[in-house]
């Protein structure tokens, strides 16, 4: 038997605001780095960790990236998407950066992502979403990859220690698993 669970304060993303995301088309580079951001965490890549994104952090023929809490694989429609923003990101010099600024450099700060993906929500008509929406639809995707998995076991997954996790879902009914 699986865990039964309800989520804590935030609704996720639905697959209907996913395929709203998927089917916006970018009109500048702004646009398109934040839509690859979006799509990131959606394929289970943190906030904190998307500023560090390195070219060399991507591993295309495996369908993965590797982030400092884990390798997450990629969707097929975030690989095909990736693909296409490799051709248009800037190429300033030696930067590496997944993510980087109009200019090529890094940026300093995750929040800055986070801030942005709410003005970009509202600027495509999905004022409804935030960060931990996106975050909290793709736990609730690996809850339902993996029904019969302990709570320990679906942290390691997503990249967060249990704590975290108990924050984010709410679990009863099964109080045999930790």
């Amino acid at each position: 038997m699986g865990l039964s669970y309800t989520l804590s304060a935030f609704e996720p993303a639905t697959n209907g605001d996913v395929e709203a995301i998927e089917a916006f088309a970018p009109r500048n580079f702004l646009d398109w780095r934040i839509k690859m951001a979006a799509l990131l965490v959606l394929d289970g890549v943190q906030a904190k960790e998307l500023r560090d994104l390195a070219l060399s952090d991507l591993h295309l023929d495996l369908g993965v990236i590797n982030t400092l809490s884990g390798v997450f694989p990629l969707s097929p429609y975030t690989k095909e998407y990736l693909l296409a923003y490799l051709k248009i990101r800037p190429q300033y010099g030696a930067n590496q950066y997944l993510l980087p600024t109009e200019t090529g450099k890094g940026i300093k700060n995750h929040v800055f992502f986070v801030n942005r993906l709410l003005s970009w929500f509202e600027e495509i008509g999905l004022g409804h979403l935030n960060y931990q929406a996106l975050r909290n639809h793709y736990v609730m995707r690996v809850l339902a990859e993996h029904p019969n998995h302990s709570l320990v076991q679906i942290a390691k997954i997503i990249g967060q220690d249990k704590s975290v996790l108990y924050n984010l879902v709410l679990t009863w009914g099964d109080s045999g698993r930790s």
